[in-house]
Order: C-alpha cells, then structure tokens, then sequence
C-alpha cells in the first residue's frame, strides 16, 4: 500500500497473516521471515497513536528498531543549555540551502553562550592587527564594588589615550579588564598606532591614578596576544554580568575594526532572515527529509541544521505537514513550499516568501 508519508517507502510489512492456513510458517511475511520477531501486526499492538499517519510513523520505527541508528549531522549534547528548541531560519541569497540556528540567552553567566561571544572578540582583536600590549595597575581603594572599579579605570585610561592622542598621534585600542587575586581589577589593552615611549606612560598615568605601575610590550604573534586577553576576559565577564550595571566586558576605539568588518556585502555567502520556528532539532531534520531536502551539519558549527532543497516538496507531504503539523513543521513545509517554485516559475522574492508563510501558517485559513 503506496505510503503519502514516506515516498521512499513505497508499501508497509505485511500485517496479519502468518500461520499454516495462509501457506507460510508463523512468523514470515510474504516474502520470507519478518524483518524484526517484535514487529506489531495490527494497530492494537501498538500504544494509542491519534491518527492513521501517526501509526505508519510508529511502524516503521519498530521496523528499524534492530538496525542501527542513521547518522544525524547534530548531537543534542552539542545544543547549549540555554537552548529551548526555537531555531532563526534563514535563507541563503540564491535559496538554495536553508539554515536553521538554535536561538540562545546571550548573556556572559552562561557558559556555552559566553564561548562564543569570546570567541566572536577574539576575532575583533585579530581584525585590529594589534602592535603592543599595554597593561594598566593601579592601587585597590578599599569599599569599591568591581564594576564601579571597572568604570573607574576606563575613565582613566580615556584621559590617557586622549593625552597620548595630542602628543603621539592616532591611536587606536582594545580594552579588556582583569580581576587580580585581591578582587582588584587592572587594565590589558592592545594597541595599534604610532610609538609610545614607555617613560611617558608611566609618568601620565601615575598622574591620573597615582600609580605609576604599567608594562608596555611589542606584540610579536597577535594570536597570542589575543588568547591571552581572552582568557582575562574569561575571567572578567562573568563577574561583570552578575552586577546590575551590565557593563561590557571589553570596549575598543571606533577605528579599531577595518570599516568593511561588519559589512554583510563582504560576507562570503549573505543571509535572508525569515522567521522563527519552534520545533525540536530531530524533528526538524524529519521534517526536512519528508520534504525532500538533503540535510547536513552547517560550516558554522555542529548545532546549524541545513537543508538544502531537491526541488518542489511533494504536494501530498507538503499539505498533510500544513494541515496537522505543529507551528514548526507548518513554518518549515511552508518556506520549502513557497521558496523553491516549479520548474518554470519565476523565483520569488524574500517578501513574498515571508508573505506566503505567514498565510499558509494561519490556523484562520481556510482548507
């Protein structure tokens, strides 16, 4: 019996039978042994399922219940804790490929959430091309909160660079703070520009903070340069996250980054946002599958789902997702539907495919 569900599964195991009578030993299909000795043989094996479609799904899980499990471009282990099953869907410019990134908390306290926002400063300190590594000490001033030193010491070290502007030229930096042993937090900045003489910024900053304690040294590998203030910054953005101020936990010049480095036309491959959808990240690679896309892990990381269209989805699947889906499926047979046209058809633009979605999700529309 031809599955709509399934097209590559063009009928069901042979349900009921079996026994003398029927000219075949117990336990044997049509065409030999069944494929597994615990295959249900009728819908009362099964737990209740709500609809027909729901049980072939059940089926041909139990069919495959003894073989090994296919290989998934994603690891649930590899999703970040603060992942509540809504993905970001996207659309590559030619509409060729669909991404799907877990939506996160964002914040510093959180420790997948805070890898990647370091890792995404790491890559803001290597685009400044930094050329000495400057650090800041000053003495502790007892009943001073962290953050409130934090905000201290970046006032001072503006009067500094503002001073070593006026006598050395254009100077441009990146700021990170560092807790010391004692709570008391000091000063790493990369910096980028004419010479400064070391003498000089001893003697400025012992007159703006009293301290003439300070370390200046060529960066002779920005690599390393780098990963050194991202471990202080590890360690200082935790800590600054959980005061009320929310200060950043690094700053730098508005010169410090190339002028094209947030240009999303210089992006080696641009993407269209479209939506959100709320839907569990094995059930979304199903759904990709039943809709006749080729799914595989994104060059962004293991957590990207991308599916990458074959062609128009099957009418059958397409309207069955649309009709008894969750929102998630409806959003994602929905924008396989009205992204990927008929052979002939126009392409659409990405208004139109959003237009088309948001109608085809309405639960007041009309079958």
């Amino acid at each position: 019996m031809p599955s709509a569900l399934f097209p590559d599964q063009t009928c069901l195991p042979h349900v009921g039978g079996g026994g003398e009578a029927g000219g075949r030993k117990q336990g044997e299909g049509p065409s030999g042994p069944s494929p597994s000795p615990h295959l249900a043989q009728t819908p009362d094996d099964l737990p209740y399922i709500p609809n027909r479609a729901a049980w072939r799904r059940a089926l041909r899980k139990q069919l495959h219940a003894d073989a090994p499990p296919p290989a998934r471009p994603y690891s649930p282990a590899s999703y970040p804790q603060c992942f509540r099953g809504v993905f970001a869907v996207f659309l590559t410019e030619d509409f060729r490929e669909v991404h799907l990134a877990p939506l996160t908390c964002g914040k510093w306290s959180c420790p997948d959430c805070s890898d990647r926002k370091v890792a995404r400063a790491i890559a803001q300190m290597l685009a400044g091309d930094p050329e000495r590594h400057l650090t800041l000490t000053t003495r502790p001033r007892p009943g001073m909160r962290y953050d409130h030193a934090v905000k201290w010491l970046r006032k001072c070290f503006a009067k500094l660079i503002t001073r070593a502007r006026k006598v050395w030229g254009p100077q441009q930096y990146f700021m990170v703070p560092e807790p010391h042993a004692s709570g008391w937090p000091h000063l790493h900045v990369l910096l980028r520009g004419s010479y400064i003489a070391r003498l000089w910024v001893k003697r400025n900053w012992a007159d703006i903070t009293g301290s003439p304690n300070i370390d200046i040294k060529v960066v002779r590998s920005a690599p390393n340069a780098a990963r050194d203030l991202a471990k202080y910054l590890s360690k200082s953005a935790p800590i600054l996250a959980a005061f009320p101020t929310k200060l950043r936990p690094f700053t730098h010049s508005k010169g410090w980054l190339p002028e094209d480095f947030n240009d999303p036309t210089k992006l080696d491959e641009v993407r269209l946002f479209v939506g959100l959808a709320r839907v569990s990240p094995s059930v979304a690679e199903e759904t990709f599958r039943l809709l006749g896309c080729h799914v595989a892990p994104g060059q962004d990381g293991p957590v990207r789902i991308v599916a990458r269209p074959r062609g128009p989805p099957p009418t059958d699947v397409a309207a069955h997702l649309l009709t008894y889906g969750d929102s998630g499926q409806r959003t994602l047979a929905a924008l396989v539907a009205s992204a990927v046209p008929p052979a002939g058809a126009p392409r659409p633009s990405i208004d139109d495919v959003k237009d088309r979605i948001d109608y085809l999700t309405d639960d007041r529309r009309p079958f």
